[in-house]
């Protein structure tokens, strides 16, 4: 078990082939991996503490800049599947209404992108080589010798996913306010642990990703709901509203239950507030500790 570098490589390069062509129409696949592997990336970087060098700081600047371009479209794509799926019996015009101001916003927002990507896109793949060539130089391949640079990167690597883990047990109660939230630190701390090449012994990042994923698709509920009420002037009559709401009611509360449910399980977090202020223990449960562990060799 070690830093699985052979990984790390795949993303970058990835990333890379994602950059090298501009398309006119971004397909929503392209767009979603564009997204992905651009904060996978920040997180490696972060992680192997070299966000404080001026070539990487700017590298994730820029990245940082086209990876929001690219989340505005990844969310139209993603409420316009959405709204398809609603009951909207006696609402087709609300429907069709919405679905066409999505449509519409989902070209501007993919021009806007298109723009960047031309605009920066080869100078960003010439600067992500660069700095995937020093990240190979840090990750000693498989068999090789490992330097002291080598074992300082890998404890740096822990010691950011000890960090991340330690900051699931804020808030002590979750709500609507701070699920969302939370949700960013669910997935950098399964960036962080999927680096590793067995981290997943115990299904501790299996879980961070179901967590993730409720949350998300709770939050894109809701922003779905947002949009609607925003562009749809018949208030709390209207039944595709009433719909909308009542599905983002659901999925909140299944993504609150699976997120308390991997904090009670994995991060020690007693169910009741009391009894956690009681009982906290000084260090990570057993699961994070061995997921971490998977770095160290």
């Amino acid at each position: 078990m070690a830093l699985d570098l052979a990984g790390v490589r795949r993303s970058i390069h990835k990333l890379r082939k994602l950059l090298e062509k501009a398309r006119s129409r971004p397909s929503p696949a392209k767009v979603h991996d564009l997204r992905t592997h651009t904060r996978r990336f920040e997180v490696t970087v972060e992680a192997f503490g070299l966000g404080d060098r001026r070539h990487e700081r700017r590298l994730l600047s820029d990245l940082g800049k086209l990876r929001k371009r690219a989340g505005s479209v990844r969310d139209m794509d993603v409420l316009t599947g959405y709204a398809a799926t609603v009951s909207a019996e006696g609402e087709q015009d609300c429907l069709v209404e919405l679905l066409e101001y999505l449509g519409a916003e989902r070209y501007r927002h993919a021009r806007r992108l298109r723009t960047l990507l031309r605009q920066d896109g080869t100078a960003l793949r010439r600067r992500l080589k660069r700095t995937c060539k020093r990240i190979e130089r840090l990750i000693p391949a498989d068999g090789g010798h490992e330097s002291d640079e080598n074992r300082v990167v890998r404890k740096q690597a822990m010691a950011t996913a000890l960090r991340l883990s330690g900051e699931l047990l804020v808030p002590g109660t979750l709500s609507r306010k701070t699920l969302h939230p939370y949700r960013l630190k669910v997935k950098d701390l399964r960036n962080v642990l999927k680096m590793a090449t067995d981290a997943d012994g115990k299904g501790f990042v299996a879980q961070l990703g179901d967590v993730k994923d409720a949350i998300g698709e709770w939050h894109d509920w809701e922003a779905l709901l947002t949009v609607a009420a925003e562009r749809l002037n018949h208030g709390t009559r209207c039944r595709l509203l009433r719909e909308v709401r009542a599905i983002g009611d659901r999925k909140y509360e299944r993504a609150l239950s699976l997120t308390n449910r991997m904090r009670r399980e994995y991060l020690r977090l007693p169910r009741h507030r009391r009894v956690a202020r009681a009982s906290a223990g000084p260090g990570p449960a057993t699961p994070v500790l061995e997921a971490t562990a998977a770095m160290a060799t």
